[in-house]
């Protein structure tokens, strides 16, 4: 594939070649109890928590379970980034997707350190019973969530300069090479929308010049599919 090729020229590439078939699978609930008595009280007192243990507990309570497909790719040390596709519909929320990439990325790895999420710092135009729901709200929720699992949150605003960068240094810091094998993995969803279904969205604008940098800095990028195939999600 040529690399000069947009992410737009790209997906009508590939939508030229034999699709799978898309078959929607069931509603995965996340366990109200789980939400209420053990990340609710951590996120009101600020208590940090393990991304990879949550991870493990929601996916295990899918059914079906995520088919892993290609987990031999996964470098097994060593920093890199994770690039996939913001699949996410009506009973499979984003926040599972990530989970199970962040499950087989722990299998792959001694260290078992969390994946470094890149989270968008507010929702826009979302309505609460018919109501609108001020992005300050999202701002201080996704905030308390970030310091929570150790992401790292991105700024949507477009006057918000200051606060990308910020952003994109911390993801920097988390790539640098460390000594004693436990090198940072950072995981963002470029497209930053629902994807139901095969087709890609364009990324956000500069993302791929920076996804450029990290490659010519030496940052390896694993590229991942989400899809429902059968019913089930495939990684």
């Amino acid at each position: 594939m040529d690399p000069t090729m947009s992410i737009a020229e790209s997906s009508r590439d590939v939508s030229r070649l034999p699709q799978p078939t898309v078959e929607i699978g069931p509603r995965h609930k996340i366990p109200l109890t789980f939400l209420a008595l053990s990340v609710a009280w951590s996120w009101l007192t600020g208590r940090r928590r393990s991304l990879v243990a949550d991870a493990e507990y929601l996916v295990g309570r899918m059914d079906p379970r995520p088919v892993i497909e290609g987990e031999h790719n996964i470098p097994a040390d060593g920093r890199f980034i994770i690039v996939a596709n913001h699949y996410n519909r009506l009973g499979l929320w984003i926040v599972l997707c990530g989970c199970a990439i962040s499950v087989a990325v722990a299998r792959r790895r001694a260290t078992r350190d969390d994946v470094r999420w890149v989270i968008t710092s507010e929702w826009q135009n979302e309505r609460l019973l018919g109501l609108p729901v001020p992005a300050t709200l999202y701002r201080i929720a996704f905030g308390r969530t970030t310091g929570m699992f150790g992401m790292i949150t991105m700024p949507v605003a477009p006057k918000d300069v200051r606060g990308r960068a910020a952003a994109l240094l911390e993801i920097r810091s988390v790539l640098r090479p460390r000594e004693g094998g436990r090198d940072g993995v950072v995981g963002i969803f470029p497209e930053h929308t629902e994807v139901p279904g095969l087709p890609l969205h364009e990324a956000r604008k500069g993302t791929g010049l920076f996804f450029l940098y990290l490659s010519e800095s030496g940052v390896p990028i694993l590229p991942v599919g989400l899809a429902e195939i059968g019913g089930v999600l495939r990684v």
